[in-house]
């Protein structure tokens, strides 16, 4: 059977939950947050508390209970 390869820019949209350590120059860290990722890019950091960007309304969003460092590869 053929493997079907996987497009990760027409993947979609999911957030990830967790403690955030940012990329930018100070490394701030969120200790609760929510990456949201739309196509296999990064749309948006926010507290877990924030309201969801627009667009993202009652997609899944999956628990690490883990440290996520966005855009880290």
């Amino acid at each position: 059977m053929a493997k079907i390869p996987i497009d990760p820019l027409d993947g979609p949209q999911y957030a990830l939950r967790g403690r955030i350590v940012t990329m930018n120059s100070r490394r701030s860290i969120i200790s609760d947050g929510i990456v949201y990722i739309d196509k296999g890019k990064i749309v948006a950091l926010s507290k877990s508390t924030a309201t969801a960007p627009e667009g993202f309304s009652g997609i899944p969003v999956v628990n690490t209970k883990g440290t996520i460092y966005p855009g880290l590869i």
